[in-house]
């Protein structure tokens, strides 16, 4: 097994932890519930896919978590009201993370039009 082969092998192994972690975080976030230590594993394990997708050459899985990852940054600014609504958004791009991800570990591959069109 080339090197290539291993990283894209550990980096598939770690998708389900990160991606579980990610949504935890975000469900379990509201006004009242946020700290910047949660909101500082929720970006760890996004930039953890980001991170791992470019290097085993999933670019367009990479550059939807840095998308994600950008906006979840704003959750460190303590004036914004995390409502039903942000939280709603924030599920829908970690679900445009979670899909082309999932399929990615099914099937080795998923279909990029798909995913960049979310």
């Amino acid at each position: 097994m080339n090197l290539l082969n291993q990283a894209y092998q550990f980096f598939i192994d770690e998708v389900p932890q990160l991606l579980q972690e990610i949504e935890e975080g975000l469900n379990n976030l509201n006004q009242s519930h946020r700290n910047t230590a949660e909101v500082h594993q929720i970006i760890k394990a996004v930039n953890a896919l980001e991170t791992g997708a470019s290097g085993v050459s999933l670019q367009v899985i990479s550059n939807i978590a840095k998308k994600l990852e950008y906006y979840l940054k704003t959750l460190y600014h303590q004036d914004l009201t995390v409502d039903q609504d942000l939280k709603s958004l924030f599920l829908a791009g970690y679900d445009c993370l979670a899909q082309p991800l999932t399929q990615q570990m099914e099937t080795g591959s998923f279909d990029t039009q798909q995913a960049q069109e979310k």
